[in-house]
C-alpha cells in the first residue's frame, strides 16, 4: 500500500477512542471548545462502524476529521497517523482524560513554539506537569539542552523519558507514537497491559522530551476500567450532555494536577465535599 505522508504546519489532535466511548469524546470536545477555542487543533477521531457526524454538527467551532479504523487499539492508533510524516507534531489526547481547566494562553504559546520548532531531536513537549513530573526540578547541569526558554516566559525542563505520563495530553512527533504502537503485539490485548508494553519500548537516545516548569492544565479522568467517574458525570452536566451511551458510573472522582485558579479551587472543593459525604456514609454503615 502506498501511503502519502503529508508535511504541513497544522497540528492534529490524535484522539484514542472507539465507538462505545464516543460519549467521552463528546465531553472532551466540549471542554476543549470552552477552555481552548483558539488552539486551531484538528481533532482526528476514530470510529469502527458508526461515524459520529453529530459531533461535527455540535462542535462547529472545532475542526474534526473522522477516520474509520479496525477495532484493535494498535491498529486504531496506526490508522490515525498513517498519512502523517514522522516529524509532524501531534497533540496526543486519549478519550479518558479531559481538561477541567487550562491556562489557554500558555498552552497556545507552547503550541506555537512546537509548530515552529525545527530541531527534529526535540520529540515531546508537555504543559501537563502532573504526577511524577511534578517533582521534576530545574537541572543543575550546565547542559544547554536541559532547559529551554520560549516565548511567553515559559521554561521547558528536559525530562528523562517519553514514557513518563505517556497517557497524559501532550505534543509528540508522530514518530514517537508510531514507534510505540508498532512495538505493541499484533494480537488484540487489554488496555491495562499497555503500561507493561510501554516499558519495553526503546527510543533513540538523541531524542529529547520536555515539560513546562509550571503546570498549565487540570485534568479529570473520564473512567477507570471502562466505568465512568463522578468527574465525567459532573462535566457532562456542565456541558449539557445526556448519558446516551448508558454508561455506568462509580463513586470515584479523579482530578489530576493543580493550578491557582478559581476553576481549580471550585472543582477541588467539590471533590472534598464528595469525600466527606463518602466518609459519613461509611461511618453510618459501621
Amino acid at each position: 500500500m502506498n501511503i502519502h505522508f503529508r508535511k504541513e504546519n497544522k497540528v492534529r489532535a490524535i484522539v484514542l477512542s472507539y465507538d462505545a466511548n464516543h460519549l467521552f469524546v463528546d465531553n472532551l470536545l466540549c471542554k476543549m471548545q470552552k477552555l481552548w477555542p483558539e488552539s486551531g487543533l484538528i481533532f482526528r477521531i476514530p470510529y469502527n462502524k458508526v461515524r459520529p457526524t453529530y459531533l461535527a454538527t455540535k462542535y462547529n467551532g472545532l475542526e474534526l476529521e473522522f477516520i474509520q479504523t479496525p477495532s484493535t487499539i494498535k491498529e486504531t492508533v496506526l490508522s490515525l497517523i498513517a498519512d502523517l510524516h514522522d516529524t509532524d507534531w501531534v497533540y496526543w489526547c486519549i478519550d479518558d482524560k479531559f481538561p477541567f481547566d487550562i491556562n489557554h494562553r500558555k498552552a497556545q504559546q507552547t503550541l506555537n513554539w512546537v509548530r515552529q520548532e525545527e530541531d527534529e531531536t526535540i520529540c515531546g513537549v508537555s504543559f501537563a506537569k502532573v504526577r511524577v513530573l511534578e517533582k521534576l526540578k530545574k537541572s543543575s547541569s550546565l547542559d544547554k539542552d536541559s532547559i529551554l526558554h520560549i516565548k511567553g516566559n515559559i521554561k521547558l525542563i528536559r525530562r528523562e523519558s517519553f514514557a513518563n505520563v505517556f497517557w497524559m495530553p501532550q505534543f509528540f512527533r508522530t514518530k514517537i507514537i508510531r514507534k510505540v504502537f508498532n512495538s505493541f503485539p499484533d494480537n488484540d490485548f487489554e488496555a491495562k497491559l499497555m503500561d507493561a508494553y510501554l516499558k519495553e519500548v526503546k527510543m533513540d537516545p538523541s531524542f529529547m522530551f520536555y515539560v513546562t516548569e509550571k503546570n498549565y492544565i487540570v485534568l479529570g479522568e473520564s473512567a477507570t476500567r471502562g466505568i465512568g467517574t463522578q468527574c465525567l458525570k459532573r462535566s457532562m452536566k456542565e456541558c449539557g450532555i445526556s448519558n446516551y451511551s448508558n454508561k455506568t458510573f462509580s463513586n470515584k472522582h479523579m482530578i489530576i494536577g493543580h493550578m491557582h485558579t478559581f476553576r481549580y479551587y471550585k472543582i477541588k472543593t467539590w471533590s472534598i465535599v464528595l469525600n466527606f459525604k463518602k466518609f459519613c456514609r461509611n461511618a453510618l454503615q459501621k
